[in-house]
């Protein structure tokens, strides 16, 4: 039987915590920056994406451990930064509050596509 320090070693929380935290980081001061500059704001979904996207890919390329994972775990990512925009969003009342929802759909997604599209680069391990 494994240790409890064996298997939080082992365990791809603190990997998907730690990428979901930075990302959901960048998303609450878009949220923040939208609700006082126009630009910031039309901008905002276009911005987000690109922040589920690459936060996505951050994970697979930390963790490189298949390609299921990379698409479960990149959409998580992506689905805690949505999810925490979107009601930071509709807090603020900058967006309605279905953007709760739709802001965790886009994070899936673009999250997942993100973590598939580092799967599918070699690393220089994989290469030879």
């Amino acid at each position: 039987m494994k240790t409890p320090e064996q298997s939080n070693a082992e365990a791809l929380t603190p990997v998907v915590l730690r990428w979901a935290a930075l990302a959901t980081g960048l998303r609450v001061l878009l949220a923040a920056l939208a609700h006082y500059s126009d630009w910031a704001y039309r901008w905002e979904t276009g911005v987000a994406v690109a922040i589920y996207l690459l936060f996505g890919a951050a994970y697979a390329s930390d963790a490189r451990r298949s390609v299921g994972d990379a698409l479960w775990h990149g959409g998580m990512v992506g689905a805690i930064a949505g999810f925490i925009g979107g009601a930071l969003n509709a807090v603020l009342a900058d967006r309605p509050a279905i953007g709760i929802l739709i802001g965790t759909l886009m994070g899936v997604v673009a999250g997942a596509l993100g973590g598939r599209l580092a799967m599918a680069v070699p690393t220089p391990d994989e290469a030879d």
